[in-house]
């Protein structure tokens, strides 16, 4: 059986010689970063089962910065954080920006063989959530089958050792499982509702009925959440805006999607723009999306190009995009000019959706908010906001995403 890799990221070259020793006596294959730089570099060369980084390298809480920038690229990638300085706050923030484990340098070097326990213990939890995402991907579309799934995936979710980002990836799978949300009774009249939208999007007539509908459902819901608190209130506003969103560019891009995808010079840069051995992205291509998304915010990032990427070159012509984050990573990638290195050369990418009445910079805009809205859903993605304020933001951006939506042709 092939040994698994870690990558040790710290920026002192004896500590690491040690550190690579012991763990290569326990039968893993080592590599090594001095910073996060180096690491993310890395990262998009190699794959391995986990990270494990020092805190304090060229500035204080550059291994915090590492992990936020880990769990960006690859949310089910689980970190440890070392070290020997870290305080309690420092460790809290790790495990918030998710960490699977903050650990001592020094209880490390004590209790070798309990580190590398824990170590496994999280590369086997990294495989039961992947193996059970995969499973609930494949699920059947009877509603049983669909309600044992998502009993499953509860059941781990509710794990206490779960990092975040392995939560966020199963609440996502959680909620593509479940069907569309009634609302029940409006608690303001429809013409009301109606008004207000209006007000905060003049397009809004311009809105197809569905989307109207799950808009105003939406809107409900959000200002009836101000008087009450109900966790089945939040989860259906968050369903309810993003599914509007959904409704809305489907109507409008998904014929022009079709035709990409039938397209055989598309299939070719589809190829050009995986990795056929690893599955992941071809290393050049990685790097540049990496760089594009540097611009945006935190949400569009290159794991979410991989996954979509990997089921459109499966899928060929039988892909379908459902979910704000395929559709998003679709209009990035192909709803805009740009060019990336290749080995071959550049690599010139000309709108081939063919999107128009957006700048390039707005394309970029509504691609990161497509992500954002449907992250901005899960409670274990931004947790810097509380509850109530993502309600705000969900409003905020998908009225903002409609705006963009409906200046497309």
């Amino acid at each position: 059986m092939e040994p698994q890799t870690l990558l040790l990221v710290d920026d002192n070259p004896n500590y690491r010689s040690a550190f690579r020793r012991n763990l290569e006596m326990e039968g893993y294959r080592v590599l090594e970063a001095e910073n996060a730089s180096e690491a993310m570099s890395e990262l998009a060369r190699s794959q391995p089962a986990v990270v494990i980084t020092d805190l304090d390298m060229t500035h204080r809480t550059e291994g915090l910065d590492l992990i936020r920038e880990c769990k960006r690229h690859y949310p089910l990638l689980p970190v440890i954080l070392i070290s020997a300085v870290g305080t309690f706050d420092e460790g809290a923030l790790a495990q918030q920006f998710g960490a699977s484990a903050v650990l001592s340098k020094s209880r490390i070097e004590e209790a070798a063989a309990h580190f590398c326990e824990r170590l496994q213990g999280v590369v086997r939890q990294r495989r039961r959530v992947e193996e059970e995402l995969a499973r609930a991907e494949a699920a059947p579309a009877e509603e049983s089958a669909r309600a044992e799934t998502r009993a499953r995936l509860a059941a781990l979710l509710s794990e206490p050792d779960l990092d975040a980002g392995c939560k966020g990836a199963l609440y996502e799978a959680i909620l593509s499982l479940e069907t569309r949300p009634d609302g029940g009774v409006l608690g303001r009249s429809t013409q009301e509702i109606e008004r207000r939208l209006a007000q905060d999007l003049p397009q809004f007539a311009q809105l197809t009925a569905e989307t109207r509908e799950m808009i105003v459902l939406a809107d409900d819901l959000y200002f009836r959440g101000e008087r009450e608190e109900s966790v089945s209130i939040s989860r259906n506003i968050g369903f309810s805006y993003t599914f509007a969103v959904e409704c809305e560019i489907k109507h409008r891009i998904n014929k022009k999607i079709v035709r990409l995808l039938a397209d055989k010079a598309f299939g070719r840069l589809l190829d050009g723009m995986m990795d056929a051995r690893t599955g992941g992205l071809d290393l050049f291509f990685n790097q540049y999306v990496i760089q594009a998304t540097r611009q945006l915010g935190e949400d569009l990032n290159a794991d979410i190009a991989r996954q979509v990427l990997g089921k459109m070159r499966e899928l060929r012509t039988r892909y379908k995009a459902d979910g704000l984050k395929a559709l998003g990573v679709i209009v990035f990638l192909f709803g805009r000019n740009y060019a990336f290195k290749t080995v071959r050369g550049e690599q010139k990418v000309a709108n081939p959706l063919g999107l128009k009445g957006l700048s390039e910079e707005e394309t970029l805009a509504l691609a990161d908010m497509l992500v954002r809205l449907q992250h901005l859903r899960n409670p274990y993605v931004h947790p810097e906001f509380t509850a109530r304020e993502k309600a705000g933001k969900l409003r905020e951006t998908a009225l903002e995403c409609l705006a963009l939506i409906l200046r497309l042709y």
